[in-house]
């Protein structure tokens, strides 16, 4: 006897292949058969009339890092058919952190995602220190779909160094608090750890975001974390106009080296006014792509980015800006 039988579905089972007419069912967790299935004793039967029945989607590249805090459905992706989410993407997230460094961390999502500050403060309890604490956080609020979370680079260095993290690499000593941490961080779950070194990538008070001031001693010890545990990965923004440089090669091509693991890059997305770009940026690193290696992200839709004047986060890559990423809301408006 099935668990559940879905009957009268529209199959589109994810392979490519042509939809199709037919049933599902599924026992102890798992599907068993799809297609013809002969058998209609079952636990429970749905009648899906004609619906499509399709895995749910991963989407590998998301920012719900504060919004779980108070959303655990996190919408709008179940909506869309998402059933897996990879988040704290690009660098910036909310966990570990110092008590001291809430502001720091908001102020990085202000500036980087766009994330109103006002609804962030109303939102995140801060119920956490370590990673560890802030997966058992989520964990007690119940998830509607399944979280793959990456410790962000910037919010260890914070909570490694403080206010220093904005300004310099880290020391020895501090390496090791970030490693010790992201050890942790690792043994309790975490899906690996993510970085940027795109220009654009401003966070508190119009400065570059922590994790641009990182050293290649830094990105070695984290790699080394990943390596000894033979799972997890890292998810770079490596910038996202333009070829990739020999510099930037050969930074990417450390992390895939001393990790050992997938490092997922982006950005291979095309311009309208260069169509044969994304073709050019796979090719600067080819040496470096495999499924176990270097893994470019692209996007299926145009990238679009919605701002204001209020919070005009993408123009942070310009210095004429950049005063102004440093200000209020309310400091912005009296000006």
């Amino acid at each position: 006897m099935y668990d559940l039988l879905i009957e009268n579905a529209r199959i589109v089972d994810g392979t490519g292949a042509p939809a199709y007419s037919g049933s599902l069912a599924v026992k102890d967790g798992r599907v068993v058969a799809m297609g013809s299935v002969h058998s209609r004793e079952a636990r429970e039967v749905i009648n899906a009339a004609g619906q499509v029945l399709a895995p749910g989607f991963v989407d590998p590249h998301t920012h719900y890092d504060a919004q779980i805090a108070w959303d655990s459905l996190l919408t709008p992706s179940a909506e869309h058919g998402v059933t897996t989410v990879v988040m704290g993407n690009c660098g910036v997230g909310v966990a570990p952190v110092q008590s001291t460094m809430h502001a720091f961390l908001m102020g990085d999502l202000v500036n980087v995602e766009g994330i109103p500050q006002h609804v962030m403060e109303a939102g995140i309890d801060w119920q956490w220190e370590h990673f560890g604490d802030y997966m058992a956080a989520m964990d007690r609020r119940g998830l509607g779909i399944n979280v793959a979370p990456l410790v962000a680079m910037t919010p260890l260095r914070h909570y490694a160094m403080g206010e220093a993290s904005l300004s310099r690499a880290a020391t020895g000593d501090e390496i090791a608090t970030m490693t010790r941490s992201f050890t942790a961080a690792m043994e309790a779950g975490a899906f690996g750890y993510s970085t940027t070194r795109e220009g654009v990538h401003v966070g508190y008070q119009g400065k570059p975001v922590a994790c641009r001031n990182a050293s290649a001693d830094e990105y070695r010890a984290l790699c080394s974390v990943l390596r000894k545990a033979g799972r997890g990965n890292v998810e770079l923004t490596l910038k996202l106009g333009g070829v990739a440089n020999s510099e930037e090669h050969d930074f990417l091509e450390l992390l895939v080296r001393e990790s050992t693991r997938p490092v997922t890059w982006l950005a291979v997305v095309n311009a309208a006014e260069q169509p044969a770009s994304y073709e050019e940026r796979i090719a600067a690193v080819a040496d470096l792509t495999g499924w176990d290696r270097a893994v470019p992200q692209t996007t299926c839709r145009p990238l679009r980015f919605q701002l204001n004047l209020a919070n005009p986060y993408i123009l942070g890559v310009f210095p004429t800006w950049q005063p102004v990423m440093r200000l209020s809301r309310t400091e912005k408006l009296a000006r």
